[in-house]
């Protein structure tokens, strides 16, 4: 509960604009991510 204050209170801190573009950033960055340590699994 205490964890889930602190991530609300520090996203009103930011613009809500900002936030969305380091969410979308965030998200294509672990699919990007996992995406090559797939490639690299299957290579070995």
């Amino acid at each position: 509960v205490d964890a889930n204050i602190i991530i609300s209170n520090e996203n009103k801190n930011l613009p809500s604009s900002l936030k969305k573009e380091g969410d979308k950033y965030i998200a294509l960055f672990f699919a990007l991510l996992t995406m090559v340590i797939m490639v690299i699994y299957l290579i070995q």
